[in-house]
Formats: C-alpha cells, structure tokens, sequence
C-alpha cells in the first residue's frame, strides 16, 4: 500500500507542472553537489589531494544512496502478485500455435482499425487520447485484482532525451518524481503504447 498511497499523494501534484520535475530534482542535486564541492574547496584547511580524496568519497556515497533510494522507490510497486498468479493462466498453452494465431489476431484487429485510427488523429487532441486511455486502462487493472485505483500521469518531456535516446530509451516511469518522461521523437501512434507501458509501472 505504500505505493498506491504515494502515488495518489504525488502523481496529481506533479501532472499539474508543465515541465518534467525530476529535471529540476536532478539540477538541483547537481548544483549541491558542484556548490559544496567549491565551498569545501575553499574553506579546507588540510591538503588539496586529501580534501578531493574526501569529496570524492561523499560523492560516490551520494550516487550510492539515490541508487538505492531509486530501487526502495521502485521496488515497492513491484510488491504485489505477479499476473500470471492474478489470470487464469497455463503455460502448457503457450503453444508455437497460439503464439501464432494470437499473433495473427492482433495483426488483423490493427489493420481493421488503422484507416479509423488515421482519422481519429487527426481530430483528437492528445488530452482526449489519453483520457480515453485511462478509461480503458483503470478497469484492466482492477480487473487484475488491485483494490486501488492509480492516478494515471501525465507524459513529459526530458532535457535527458538525448541521453535516453541514444541508451535506447524510449520511455520512463520516474519513482522520485512521479512522472512519466515520454520520448518527443514518437510518432503520435507510437504514445498511447509508450503511456500505457509506463502506466504500467
């Protein structure tokens, strides 16, 4: 529960900012960091080598504790049952066959659905999108046995998307902010799977 109740607390607060907010918690670690480095450097009283030494020792220190702080964070939204515990599943029915029919029913519903989808694009606004997404999404997930319903967020953009794409990233759920960095480079068919990938998390 202690996931359900931060995102419910937090995911609202963050939606309402226009600007990816982890960018702003990473500015601002970094400016900490580079700024008490010069202090330090400053006001030390004891040898150059030895002061860097003991900096740099803070410093890993501190990569070490976001590291393990972003891992607390995310760890706990994967304290729950798995979804093949939540649905009626086999695996003895996992076949080379009904891999390929599922397969070649996904592709059939895509192409049915590609000339409405064109047309919606170019009418729907990306809010409208991404509540009829929602409306779709919440009920899978209280079908799948949760007894909360998540805040859904908003996509932002990163100033790391280079970064990001250049890792293969195309997406992130971020635990310290409670948001969802979503690459601008994506075509507008390819958000709502990215969203509701992140969603997800």
């Amino acid at each position: 529960g202690v996931f359900a109740a931060m995102n419910n607390a937090f995911v609202p607060v963050t939606n309402a900012v226009p600007f990816a907010v982890g960018d702003v918690e990473a500015g601002l670690v970094a400016a900490l960091l580079i700024g008490g480095w010069i202090v330090t450097l400053r006001r030390s009283r004891e040898g150059r080598l030895r002061t860097v030494l003991r900096l740099l020792a803070h410093t890993i220190g501190l990569a070490a504790a976001i590291t393990i702080a972003f891992n607390v964070l995310w760890g706990w939204n994967y304290r729950r049952a798995p979804v093949v515990a939540r649905v009626d599943f086999s695996a003895a029915r996992v076949t080379p066959a009904a891999v390929s029919a599922f397969a070649g029913r996904i592709a059939a519903i895509l192409n049915d659905d590609v000339g409405p989808a064109h047309e919606r694009m170019r009418s729907e606004s990306p809010q409208a999108m991404r509540a009829e997404l929602a409306r779709d999404f919440i009920p899978v997930v209280q079908r799948l046995g949760d007894t909360w319903t998540p805040v859904v967020t908003v996509p932002k953009a990163t100033i790391a998307m280079r970064l990001y794409e250049a890792a293969g990233v195309g997406g992130k759920y971020d635990p310290f902010a409670f948001e969802t960095l979503i690459d601008t480079a994506f075509l507008p068919f390819e958000v709502p799977r990215a969203l509701a990938h992140e969603w997800s998390h």
